[in-house]
């Protein structure tokens, strides 16, 4: 799905589709092994030929960081509640901005951050679901303005 927000052009990725997840089955984020992001991180690969910036909320994130690596033109990349990012040892080309609830267990440590040359946003007092905050729009507006 394509639209428009505030003077940005935006497109909108189904992440079962682009993963090809089984969505009769019960429990979805089960099926996301490291196969299912692989295949998800190539088609987005194949469906973005342009330089693009992302924004891409938990599961997301993680596509985006491998099709960044896998040669994705990525201008910024911003990734709120990405925990599975803990497990990269690589890090794209890209500008990346890392946004995380303060309460998340399972967001990557400062060590993953030290080793990356990364700098975490927190927010505080947010767990893991701070993506389904109604004002996370202004923390995305904030970073895009590079006033994080």
């Amino acid at each position: 799905m394509q639209y428009n927000i505030e003077g940005y052009n935006c497109q909108h990725y189904d992440l079962k589709r682009l993963a090809d997840i089984d969505k009769t089955q019960k429990y979805i984020h089960e099926q996301y092994t490291e196969l299912r992001i692989d295949i998800a991180a190539n088609n987005l690969l194949e469906l973005e030929n342009t330089q693009v910036s992302i924004i891409a909320f938990s599961m997301g994130g993680t596509i985006a960081w491998r099709a960044a690596l896998n040669g994705l033109n990525v201008e910024h990349l911003i990734v709120i509640s990405s925990t599975r990012l803990r497990l990269e040892t690589e890090k794209p080309n890209c500008k990346t901005s890392l946004l995380y609830g303060e309460l998340d267990n399972y967001k990557s440590d400062n060590n993953w951050f030290s080793e990356h040359n990364l700098v975490e946003i927190q927010k505080l007092g947010k767990d893991h679901e701070i993506y389904k905050d109604k004002n996370i729009k202004n923390e995305i507006e904030l970073i895009l303005s590079d006033g994080q």
